[in-house]
């Protein structure tokens, strides 16, 4: 669906994301232990200290609360425009692409509200910092190439098959010979996607890094903001021609996957979406403990 190649923010966009959503168990843990947590997870990027763990902590829970009063409301509403062909039962794979569409300007706004906070912290870095940090996303990648692109093309497709249907269980339950056959042939389709999405994802980090290295510069928060916020000007020419044609074979694949729903996945399906609406409206933006 959407293709994120920003790693440091990601960690902390994920991780506001989960304030929300985890409610679908919990519905105070995200947004109660969001600083901690992102406090523990920026220690995989880059060593802070103390100053800078406080700092980011206090930003965090002020994103926090943006996203909870801001964002937040507009969920209810979103989720339904996203559940209604769902639970029809034979959405079309153009409702599914509109349904992609109305959750790009949620995340724009997310990113956007989030690149000064970036911005800052880098900022604050000092050079050594700056190279760990460096290290680190260049370790990362070398992990995502032996990972997705170093395995055999059959390799690459059945592991793929089985995080869409890992996915896919909690919502629909276990998934039927026929639809475990269906992704089977989307997986196929999708040979040699995993190496242009990591060269993309190479060309992004490079530009990261080339922006990293200029941070004195007066235009370093114009730059990190685009470097999130404008996707489309860090695509290569390959992942270019590849994205449309990728929303559209995935858009396919579901739709069909969900035509071919049990009545007790539909039933499980509807159960799991109504749990989200009810723990979402319980999320009390009021409190800040």
């Amino acid at each position: 669906m959407l293709s994120l190649h920003k790693p440091l923010a990601w960690a902390l966009i994920s991780l506001l994301l989960a304030g929300t959503l985890s409610a679908c168990s919990t519905t105070r843990l995200g947004y109660n232990n969001l600083p901690w947590l992102v406090s523990w997870k920026s220690r995989d990027y880059v060593p802070l200290t103390r100053e800078q763990r406080s700092w980011l902590r206090e930003q965090v829970a002020l994103q926090r609360d943006w996203h909870c009063q801001q964002e937040l409301p507009r969920y209810p509403a979103l989720l339904d425009q996203l559940a209604t062909p769902l639970l029809n039962g034979n959405p079309s794979a153009k409702t599914l692409l509109s349904s992609r569409d109305q959750l790009e300007p949620t995340l724009d706004r997310l990113l956007t509200n989030l690149a000064p906070t970036l911005a800052e912290l880098l900022q604050q870095l000092d050079d050594d910092q700056i190279a760990a940090l460096q290290q680190n996303l260049n370790e990362q990648q070398q992990e995502l190439y032996e990972t997705y692109v170093a395995p055999d093309a059959a390799t690459q497709a059945s592991e793929r098959q089985e995080r869409l249907e890992r996915r896919l269980r909690p919502w629909i339950g276990r998934l039927q010979t026929e639809q475990q056959t269906r992704i089977a042939e989307w997986s196929a389709q999708l040979e040699g996607q995993n190496a242009i999405w990591l060269d993309n994802r190479s060309y992004w980090l490079d530009a990261f890094n080339a922006t990293l290295n200029a941070r004195e510069q007066t235009d370093f928060n114009a730059r990190i903001k685009r470097l999130l916020t404008d996707r489309e000007s860090y695509w290569t020419e390959s992942f270019r021609q590849r994205t449309e044609i990728n929303s559209q074979l995935a858009a396919e694949m579901l739709s069909d996957v969900v035509a071919l729903n049990s009545s007790s996945q539909n039933d499980r399906l509807r159960q799991r979406l109504d749990r989200l609406q009810a723990d979402i409206a319980r999320i009390d933006c009021s409190d800040s403990n």
